[in-house]
């Protein structure tokens, strides 16, 4: 940004009439000199008047007037240096109008550094004292308005800064109206156009803009007339108002060549270049830049961050008109410049410091600087070629090793692929079957206690609630099979007796023995010392080998189970009387779903007994001699010998899921909306879920509905049967809203029917409970929904690149995340991509967008726009495109090092190095 015009400075009342009249006559000359650029004649004037006098008020002056000339040819230090002393004068003899001055030399100082944070306190203590003085001039105005531009250009960010910058801005028109300087009222004003610029209102923003341009003509006032129209060509940009753009842009590009100052001329092109280019007419964009460069590499200015960007822009520009070759030769001009730059920094430092110290033991310090900078720079220059060649060996390490593995790794991939399709399918099946089965168990339950009196149809509906329940166990061995699978079962180990738990699970297929007419036998080494044990597991892996004995004995045959502890591992032995099995087919016993010939198969039983004991860290092995098939179980359970990823609780822990808080790993407690025309209902839910969850309530439809869409809740539990809106309408409505529809919905109805379940889930339902429901049950199946999607973002957290399908719940949410990955694809190398032009992309409020991504990723908009930027950068570089400072300018860098600094805070590790582990 400019550096802001300098103002008039008042001598005090107290140091007389004649010398105020002619200090002030002097400060109104040197302010035009400085408006002028003209350094040399400030501070010839400044050294021939000011110098020699010794009086506190003179030496203020020099000290401040000096510091502005250092603050022009951007010598920072030496403005800093001279402005404090300025500054501590002025404190000391009660300068206040002088003490404002030096603040803002200050503030601008460290506002050309990009040193916002600073700036903000100078600025703001100028508007302390201007408050309790009452100097309400254009000190206070400048400062005023230099806040309100930080503030704007920081809109954007997670806070929204815009309206404070409005404040500040308004407050600077209204003192500039109040202290009568006409042209800081229409400064002013430019400013809060284009702050109705950001907020859309491109209209007003116009008539504001032109209103400016008007008085800035009849008042001669070039410098912002050129700011203005720059600002007006913005915003008929953003209208679509293109050649009308382009027109204001030219009449801009003419204002800086009447002023025939060659920066101006240089970045009048520039800004010209950059709007051709957005605009896709090349060969304009190619024009201008290449004109903005000539004027920069005569030497004639010193703009180093335009400078730098047209080479990069036309390194681009060549790109797109397919010159490989201009484009390549533009690129390494802008490398070799952001060196010159980092050197050129360098020697001005030195320089600064020259002139600040003038003993010999200074200049030594000096000399003893550079050397040290020329050494440094000999370094790094060192360490680049360093990089490139160990980067250029790594490409070469890496093409090798690709080449070479390329097929075993496509085999991999599709091994994988194939194991989790499986595991899917297991786990996806096993859930489709979970609500007909409850819904055969739960009506022949119901027609028991109708019918009590015929004990034939007693005896039915007693098989039906059995084999639906031996359904419901294969389910939810199927459920755990998949779970195992995929590494998310844990082994919970506590001290426990052996030989009591394994007597007390046998005992309960003792009585179907003896109705089967088989001898049970068991032979247990009784002792009362404790073992470590997961009796859930346990119990699984004796019920499914005892519930096979059972099926498989011979008639009139018989089952002994045997169990003793050795050297630390449990010894079990189960046998039953069977017919012949080969040895060949002894370990096809594990298979899922194994038949022999034509009988009979075994289930997934036997393979979920094979997985539980892999996760122990033991074995089982079968046998069949003299017609008794045996299962050997050898299993750890000492503190020596069990697994190391087992987790081991204190006796009397209760497993994770029962004391730990199913939100306690959430940023905030989620969202829930419940709606129901029972006030009791709604207040017993809100009860039932208020201690997690932040529970909202609705009496019907349509309410909630509106309050849905502007809350954006994580699920929503609601009644069918209501006013206004049903509840297989709200389902609807919330499932085809693009805002709304990855929202999960859980239906409560008394309807016992088929149909009007199968019109819920028709509805895209996520579940459908009966009432009277349980409430454990509706508890769990809150918690599940919440639990998938937090599946989601995790999976989006931990894969480099996902497709909307892959984390999508139903269409039209993959196709919101179609649309949010084109836009994001756009934009990928627009550094002015903000979260709040994210949010116009996509047509939504920034709050809206926000919590949509906060549901689908767990990021906010920033974040998922960095992450999107670093994962396509992530992405490129394991194809194989190494050039780091091409793949961040494709991602939208321009500054290499903050790229390093982003790729390390995400992936652990800066290109470079991600590079290598390739």
């Amino acid at each position: 940004m400019r550096i802001l015009r300098f103002l008039f400075i008042f001598f005090l009342i107290s140091q007389g009439t004649a010398v105020f009249s002619q200090t002030d006559s002097l400060q109104y000359k040197l302010n035009k000199l400085l408006d002028s650029e003209a350094y040399d004649s400030v501070q010839s004037i400044l050294d021939n008047s000011l110098s020699k006098k010794t009086d506190d008020y003179s030496k203020t002056l020099f000290q401040l007037y000096s510091a502005k000339v250092a603050l022009k040819k951007k010598s920072f230090e030496n403005a800093s240096t001279l402005a404090n002393l300025s500054l501590e004068i002025s404190k000391e003899k009660g300068f206040k109008t002088e003490e404002m001055e030096a603040y803002l030399v200050l503030g601008n100082i460290h506002y050309s550094r990009l040193e916002d944070a600073d700036a903000i306190t100078y600025y703001q203590k100028i508007d302390s004292i201007a408050e309790r003085e009452n100097l309400k001039g254009e000190v206070y105005i400048k400062a005023l308005q230099n806040l309100g531009v930080l503030l704007m250009d920081a809109y954007g960010s997670e806070e929204n800064y815009l309206d404070k910058s409005k404040q500040y801005l308004y407050k600077a028109a209204d003192a500039a109206v109040k202290s009568g300087i006409t042209e800081e009222i229409f400064v002013s004003k430019v400013y809060i156009a284009s702050i109705l610029n950001m907020e859309g209102n491109y209209p007003e923003s116009v008539k504001l803009y032109q209103e400016c341009i008007s008085h800035f003509h009849k008042s001669g006032n070039n410098t912002e007339l050129k700011n203005t129209l720059w600002g007006l060509a913005g915003t008929l940009e953003n209208m679509g108002k293109i050649k009308e753009a382009e027109n204001t842009l030219k009449e801009y590009l003419l204002v800086l060549e009447s002023i025939n100052h060659p920066n101006g001329v240089a970045r009048g092109n520039w800004v010209l270049g950059h709007f051709y280019a957005r605009n896709d007419q090349t060969s304009k964009a190619i024009f201008h830049m290449e004109a903005a460069l000539e004027i920069f590499e005569k030497g004639e200015t010193e703009d180093p961050g335009p400078h730098l960007s047209a080479l990069f822009k036309l390194s681009e520009l060549y790109k797109e008109s397919n010159n490989p070759q201009k484009a390549y030769e533009f690129l390494w001009n802008a490398w070799v410049k952001n060196d010159a730059i980092q050197q050129g920094k360098n020697e001005n430092l030195a320089k600064e410091l020259e002139s600040k110290y003038q003993s010999e033991k200074k200049e030594q310090e000096i000399t003893l600087l550079k050397t040290e900078n020329e050494l440094s720079v000999q370094k790094q220059r060192v360490q680049l070629i360093l990089i490139i060649a160990i980067i250029l060996l790594a490409v070469l390490i890496y093409y090798f090793l690709y080449t070479k593995n390329k097929q075993k790794i496509i085999l991999a991939e599709r091994i994988r692929e194939l194991d989790e399709m499986k595991s899917r399918f297991f786990s996806n099946i096993s859930h489709e079957f979970r609500t007909p089965l409850t819904l055969i168990s739960s009506s022949a339950q119901l027609l028991k206690e109708k019918d009590s009196e015929s004990k034939h149809f007693q005896k039915d509906l007693s098989r039906i609630s059995q084999q639906s329940g031996r359904l419901l166990e294969l389910v939810d061995q199927l459920l755990e099979l998949s779970k195992m699978e995929e590494g998310k079962l844990s082994l919970l180990l506590k001290e426990a007796n052996l030989a009591v738990l394994i007597k007390a699970y046998s005992e309960n297929y003792v009585h179907q023995a003896q109705e089967s007419g088989l001898t049970f036998q068991m032979n247990i080494e009784e002792s009362e010392k404790k073992q470590l044990v997961d009796p859930e597991v346990l119990k699984k892996i004796l019920g499914n080998l005892l519930s096979n004995a059972l099926k498989y004995s011979t008639q009139n045959g018989e089952i002994l189970v045997d169990f003793h502890t050795k050297d630390g591992y449990m010894q079990l032995t189960i046998s039953n009387s069977c017919d012949e099995i080969p040895q060949h087919e002894l370990t096809k016993l594990f298979d899922r779903f194994y038949h022999k010939g034509t009988v009979g198969g075994t289930g997934i039983g036997l393979a979920m007994v094979k997985e539980l004991i892999g996760l122990y860290g033991g074995r089982i092995i079968p046998k069949w001699t003299n017609g008794m098939l045996t299962m050997n179980l050898s299993i750890p359970v000492s503190i020596d010998t069990v697994p190391s990823h087992a987790i081991i609780l204190e006796s009397d822990s209760v497993r994770p899921e029962e004391m730990i808080s199913p939100t306690s790993n959430l940023d905030e407690k989620p969202r829930i909306m419940i709606v129901d025309d029972n006030s009791d209902l709604r207040f017993l839910l809100e009860e039932l879920f208020m201690e997690e969850f932040q529970v909202s309530l609705h009496a019907d439809g349509q309410a909630a509905l509106e309050a849905a869409i502007e809350e954006i809740p994580d699920l929503i539990i609601s009644d069918i049967t209501m006013e206004r809106l049903d509840g297989i309408s709200l389902c609807k409505k919330i499932k085809s809203e693009e805002i709304t529809c990855h929202i999960p919905v859980i239906l409560l109805t008394a309807q016992a029917s088929e149909e009007s379940q199968l019109l819920g889930l028709e509805n895209q339902a996520d579940a459908y409970i009966r009432k009277p429901f349980n409430n454990k049950i509706l508890y769990s199946t809150v918690l599940q929904l919440l639990q998938e999607r937090r599946m989601l973002k995790d999976r989006y957290s931990r894969e480099l690149i996902l497709k909307p399908i892959d984390i999508a719940i139903n269409n039209l949410e993959e196709q919101f995340l179609e649309k949010m990955e084109v836009v994001i694809t756009e934009n990928l190398d627009n550094t002015e991509f903000t979260a709040e032009k994210f949010a116009e992309e996509m047509n939504l409020s920034r709050m809206q967008l926000h919590r949509k991504l906060k549901h689908l990723t767990g990021l906010s908009a920033l974040e998922f726009i960095r992450n999107q930027r670093l994962k396509a950068a992530a992405e490129l570089l394991k194809k194989g495109k190494t050039n780091i400072s091409e793949v961040a300018y494709t991602v939208g860098y321009i500054d290499l090092s903050h790229f390093s600094k982003s790729f390390k805070a995400l992936y652990g590790m800066t290109p470079t190095e991600f590079n290598k582990a390739l």
